[in-house]
């Protein structure tokens, strides 16, 4: 798999995240790739290094609801 494919895959499988959020997730990867490259590895090899993008974005959602789920509603009385 190629750096745009992961990257591709990845926007794809987090476009239920807000646009922002979703972008520091693919900048944080992209610049993962790039570090793992300069250092002498292929596109492939970091890509089996990191995970799939499945694999990926199944983490940072089930962190994302983890985080809503433990957020208090202040919506009553005050």
């Amino acid at each position: 798999m190629t750096k745009t494919t992961f990257i591709d895959t990845l926007r794809g499988l987090l476009q239920s995240l807000n646009e922002d959020e979703c972008n520091k997730f693919i900048s944080y990867y992209e610049e993962i790739i790039e570090d793992y490259k300069e250092s002498g590895l292929t596109e492939e090899e970091v890509i089996k290094k990191i995970g799939t993008p499945q694999s990926i974005a199944d983490n940072i959602l089930s962190e994302q609801d983890s985080i809503n789920i433990k957020v208090p509603s202040f919506s009553s009385k005050i």
